[in-house]
């Protein structure tokens, strides 16, 4: 026999790009395989009932180079993307993911049933305001030294 009562979400959050922090993370087994559940809290939106709102993504144990979970923690953790070719992801602990932000964009859509879920579906680095600003000034000086190295490479021999 079915369970003809409607999932009714625990919370919801507006779509939108937000700073998230993964509060637990948990493995369960279903008729599915095993899933890994990361539990994010939104760090820029306002109290409820006294607490952070709280989404929960859940993704496969994969960690193939287009897996969500690898998504994730890529997010959580941009120096783990540097390190792919020392640091198998099967050797990355969990629990030291756990208090580490990243963004995730939120998009509301109904499930198979019609109700509306809001749903953690892309996640990036979370990079602070100096590093944005250092990464923009290497970019612009790599640009200037390619543009003078290609007038150089155009300019006709004396």
């Amino acid at each position: 026999m079915q369970n003809s009562k409607k999932q009714k979400p625990q919370q919801r959050v507006d779509d939108g790009l937000y700073t998230v922090k993964l509060k637990d993370l948990r493995f369960t087994k279903n008729d599915m395989g095993t899933r890994v559940h990361w539990v994010f809290e939104f760090t820029d939106l306002p109290l409820v009932d006294g607490n952070l709102p709280t989404l929960i993504r859940t993704t496969s144990p994969s960690i193939g180079s287009t897996s969500k979970r690898r998504e994730i923690i890529e997010a959580l953790d941009p120096s783990l993307k540097e390190m792919l070719e020392s640091t198998p992801f099967a050797q990355v602990s969990g629990q030291s993911l756990i208090g580490k932000t990243c963004k995730a964009h939120v998009n509301n859509k109904p499930n198979k049933a019609g109700v509306v879920f809001s749903n953690m579906e892309m996640f990036f680095p979370c990079y602070d305001a100096a590093a944005e600003d250092l990464g923009k000034l290497k970019t612009a000086a790599t640009e200037k030294v390619a543009d003078k190295d290609s007038t150089a490479a155009n300019d006709p021999e004396e």
